[in-house]
């Protein structure tokens, strides 16, 4: 259950990372 956790907790951590490194590179693709 720990590990589940753990694994849950940093899986939101990347999904988090991804869409806010896609929304960054959309705006500089759309100030371009």
């Amino acid at each position: 259950m720990n590990f589940e956790r753990c694994y849950m907790f940093t899986n939101k951590k990347l999904i988090r990372f991804g869409l806010s490194l896609f929304v960054f590179l959309g705006i500089i693709n759309f100030t371009i």
